[in-house]
């Protein structure tokens, strides 16, 4: 009768044991003692995992739609900000080309690279007046300006 609960109580603290070693293990290959923590979900990865799962992630995206980057645990979003700091930059850059037909209409400007996006309000019409100095007169210099989709207004 004592050796039945002496052998559930050993089988007990067994499985105990075998939980606390998968919780110091990567969540991929259950291998190697963990060297990061997804902050978004809390999943723990070797480094060596966790590069090899987001770069088979871009490649096999092929550009085709927008790519997210999901915990390969618990399927949570992991954030651009986050995954980005532990791949290799070529595995951002491909990233970021194969979801840049996918992003909205962002341009730059040729002079200052500041970024510039579509305006969002609804197409008006509006008078901007300008004035100069010229050495004998002032001048007024009125132009007309369509705001809307078609034309791009600084974004900051």
């Amino acid at each position: 009768m004592y050796q039945d609960d002496d052998d559930s109580i050993a089988s007990s603290f067994e499985e105990e044991d075998q939980m606390e070693i998968f919780i110091d293990r990567c969540s991929i290959c259950f291998d190697a003692q963990h060297n990061l923590c997804v902050e978004s979900c809390r999943d723990q990865f070797c480094l060596e995992c966790f590069i090899k799962y987001i770069a088979q992630v871009v490649k096999s995206s092929w550009g085709l739609s927008v790519t997210t980057i999901k915990c390969p645990v618990c399927n949570e979003v992991i954030s651009k900000q986050e995954w980005s700091r532990y791949v290799p930059r070529s595995i951002v850059e491909l990233y970021d080309k194969y979801n840049a037909p996918y992003k909205s209409y962002t341009r730059a400007c040729i002079h200052c690279e500041i970024e510039i996006v579509p305006c969002v309000h609804q197409p008006t019409v509006t008078n901007l007046h300008q004035q100069s100095r010229n050495s004998t007169s002032q001048t007024r210099i009125t132009e007309r300006f369509m705001i809307g989709s078609d034309y791009l207004v600084n974004k900051r």
